[in-house]
């Protein structure tokens, strides 16, 4: 018979690809994958609810801030959408999956498991993203029905994102603080790189380059850092005066984005979301619940893509559209507190991962998305076992 532990890691095990849609397989019907991801994000409420109010610790307000907010916003899409409460559920039961939290950090999850379970997945996302590469003509997956050459490849951004970037900076971190497999992790994560360069998104590349950049120096001493920095900014010049086409798509873009100035599509939805998109004062605190497709709501939501304007291109502020101010209250203090609690050297994947989703968090929608949320919410876990092992965790004063 199967021990408590084992039982808690399978169903970690089986509730990361679904939570991530199976990578956005278009072989798996939607159908599917929403009643899986509804039967799944139903025992996690099952088995986490009780410990809701016995859990304490520094993440503990922030999550339950969180799930207030979302709890809150099915009873705003109801009374200023007249959306139905059945169809509000099924809409927002995914993102009731931070319920979890309380359970992994009562329960004492393995650390050393969970990081095998990442690096798993860590490694079938680059699987399956080389096999969609180069048989870039038939989607298999993701969200587009067309890959398009675009910035100078053939860009396929490819769904999990949560799992991959947490599985590099596991890699990341291994190189410095683990003795064995050393030459695996640092070919693992070269690869990674390799990857997020492949799929030319520019808050990514600068983001996980800055990471890494930030690893490798914050042990030198200041003579090392201005060394390496110097090396670092000279291949930087390098590399962006080069011919490369992947660099000249991506300059390309940059420099038609800067010439859009508020004229830029994300910046148009962004003002549209903050100050039109909520009816009145009380959505415009509270939020406006998630839309259900099929719902008027839901129609009004889809029909606004038509204008360009997209909730996934706005970041926060679409978490504060969704699900009001208290959700992006949650979201500052995770941030901050991702600053100020201290951890053991060998964890600060958990912080990279972190300020990776902060780095991002305006033009992405990392912060909310099934393809990062369970990661998120594992990233915490970890973070919130390791503070409760220190008696008095280490606060760096501001």
């Amino acid at each position: 018979m199967l021990s408590k532990t084992k039982l808690e890691l399978i169903f970690l095990f089986l509730l990361i690809p679904i939570s991530i849609n199976f990578f956005e397989a278009k072989f798996i019907s939607k159908e599917f994958i929403q009643l899986t991801k509804s039967v799944l994000t139903l025992i996690a409420l099952l088995i986490s609810f009780k410990y809701i109010f016995i859990t304490k610790g520094q993440f503990i307000t922030p999550i339950k801030l969180m799930l207030f907010a979302i709890s809150t916003s099915i009873l705003m899409a109801y009374n200023v959408w007249d959306q139905s409460i059945f169809d509000t559920l099924k809409s927002t039961l995914p993102y009731l999956i931070w319920v979890l939290f309380f359970y992994l950090v009562n329960n004492k999850i393995k650390i050393q498991s969970v990081e095998k379970i990442i690096i798993f997945y860590g490694i079938l996302y680059i699987g399956l993203y080389y096999y969609q590469f180069i048989n870039s003509n038939t989607v298999l997956f993701g969200f587009k029905d067309e890959f398009k050459l675009d910035r100078g490849i053939i860009r396929i951004d490819f769904p999990g994102g949560g799992v991959f970037f947490l599985s590099a900076f596991i890699a990341l971190t291994k190189i410095t603080d683990s003795i064995k497999y050393k030459g695996i992790w640092i070919a693992f994560f070269l690869i990674c790189l390799l990857v997020t360069v492949l799929q030319v998104t520019r808050q990514n590349i600068a983001t996980i380059f800055i990471v890494t950049a930030f690893h490798f120096l914050r042990s030198k001493s200041l003579v090392q850092k201005i060394f390496i920095t110097s090396i670092i900014l000279i291949c930087s010049v390098s590399i962006l005066n080069s011919e490369n086409e992947l660099v000249k798509g991506l300059l390309e873009t940059q420099k038609q984005t800067e010439e859009l100035g508020s004229n830029y599509i994300r910046i148009q939805a962004a003002n549209y979301f903050l100050s039109e998109y909520s009816p009145n004062i009380i959505s415009q605190i509270f939020g406006n619940g998630v839309p259900w497709g099929n719902s008027k709501y839901g129609a009004y939501e889809s029909g606004l893509h038509g204008m360009g304007y997209y909730l996934t291109d706005v970041g926060l502020i679409a978490v504060y559209t969704l699900f009001g101010i208290l959700a992006v209250l949650a979201y500052v203090i995770i941030f901050i507190k991702s600053f100020k609690v201290e951890l053991p050297q060998n964890y600060y994947y958990l912080k990279y991962y972190l300020w990776f989703i902060m780095a991002t968090s305006l033009t992405s929608s990392y912060l909310y998305h099934s393809n990062f949320l369970i990661t998120t919410i594992i990233v915490l876990s970890i973070y919130q076992i390791n503070i409760n092992s220190i008696k008095e965790p280490v606060i760096i004063n501001s």
